[in-house]
């Protein structure tokens, strides 16, 4: 019996010992309890978990989260509502409204000038280098080595790329 009702497996295979060893593993895992269900965290649960998550970590701002969430998000939102029912349509409609009492800097992130990316790194061969590469290549025990080489000197391929190269066949007319 589960949940009062009469369970029943069937197996045209078993045997009468399968059958009885199949009874036994459904009865050890109705032994084990159930894993509870998800407790109903409300809005306001949840912020101060965020606050004292923050307050541990030693976020300097603290003060004005703790202002914020109890002035906006929480009047917004209802602090007893459950986090389950928060729907994205919910915070958009929050965004609108609130992007309607202050400025779009309030409202949104400003932008940020970021700092630019070094560039790449660019060295260039001379002459006597490319001499160099090249004979190193001649004593290798791969044949077309220095023909890649070549190549990529003078295309500035890269090894992938060189290497997915494929000759076309010549179509006969």
């Amino acid at each position: 019996m589960v949940n009062g009702r009469r369970e029943r497996k069937y197996d045209a295979a078993w045997t009468e010992d399968d059958a009885r060893a199949a009874l036994v593993a459904r009865q050890a895992e109705l032994a084990v309890p159930a894993a509870p269900a998800p407790t109903e965290r409300t809005v306001q649960e949840l912020a101060q978990e965020y606050l004292a998550y923050k307050a541990q970590r030693g976020k300097r701002s603290l003060k004005e989260d703790t202002r914020i969430l109890a002035t906006r998000i929480l009047p917004a939102f209802g602090s007893d509502l459950p986090v389950r029912q928060l729907t994205g349509a919910a915070i958009a409609q929050y965004e609108r409204k609130r992007a309607g009492e202050v400025s779009a800097y309030t409202a949104v992130v400003p932008d940020v000038d970021m700092p630019k990316k070094p560039d790449g790194r660019r060295e260039y061969l001379d002459e006597s280098k490319i001499t160099r590469l090249l004979k190193a290549c001649g004593p290798s025990k791969n044949r077309y080595l220095a023909t890649i080489v070549t190549v990529a000197l003078n295309t500035g391929m890269r090894k992938a790329e060189i290497l997915g190269l494929e000759w076309a066949t010549p179509t006969t007319r």
